[in-house]
């Protein structure tokens, strides 16, 4: 079957999982602040499995910090993250062109990560990416701002809040798909990144790709020809 797709001007992207592989560089920051905190390897090791969420929940998903605890690892994290983690990325296959892409047919390119702010600028600036951007939302680094949905409406905000039906997110997790649907836009879910096709399904994606080329259909609303994944 095929289904139409929208032809979107306003895109959103997530960074961790959906344009860079960043997994070495966070996995060796959250061994760098564990290690520090005396935490055991093995936790570590299950702890990088939830790469892709905001920082904070991320710290504490296998581990119920206190407050202060919590504090300390970001703190350490961040030591190593903004002297060597940040470096430690890998642009996704596809992404640069579909990037070129969207900016030769006149898109608006956003990016919308729970990363902060200052480390998100740095990494597109390092791999040659931040020439495609419009916008750049990201967290601060005194912990606020880092909520996805917070981060999605601090863009609409910025583009002066276009028709939403102009406007699609795209990220790898469901922190991705819920913080689109709290601001009412569309989402694109990815399954190259960090999240599963399952979560992604059931979080409620609009759509679902398996590689950063399939992109460009949301760009000039062509039919297609799609799997059985939630759609409007």
């Amino acid at each position: 079957m095929k289904y139409f797709m929208k032809n979107y001007q306003y895109f959103l992207f997530d960074l961790d999982g959906t344009i860079i592989d960043s997994s070495q560089g966070i996995g060796n920051g959250v061994r760098y602040a564990f290690k520090k905190l005396s935490i055991d390897k093995k936790y570590i090791e299950a702890t990088i499995k939830n790469i892709g969420m905001p920082l904070q929940h991320f710290i504490s998903s296998v581990y119920q910090f206190d407050e202060k605890t919590k504090i300390k690892a970001v703190k350490f994290y961040r030591q190593y993250y903004k002297k060597k983690g940040i470096f430690e990325n890998k642009v996704y296959k596809g992404i640069r062109k579909i990037l070129e892409k969207l900016k030769s047919e006149n898109k608006t390119i956003c990016l919308a990560t729970s990363k902060p702010l200052i480390f998100a600028k740095k990494i597109l600036k390092y791999e040659n990416l931040d020439q495609y951007f419009d916008i750049i939302i990201g967290s601060r680094l005194n912990n606020t701002l880092f909520e996805k949905s917070e981060i999605i409406a601090c863009v609409l905000k910025k583009l002066k809040n276009p028709s939403k039906d102009q406007v699609v997110m795209i990220g790898d997790r469901d922190y991705d798909i819920f913080g689109a649907k709290i601001n009412s836009i569309d989402c694109i879910g990815v399954t190259y990144g960090f999240g599963s096709r399952k979560e992604l399904v059931k979080a409620g994606a609009t759509y679902i790709v398996e590689e950063a080329k399939e992109i460009e259909i949301f760009s000039c609303g062509s039919s297609s020809k799609k799997s059985e994944e939630p759609r409007k």
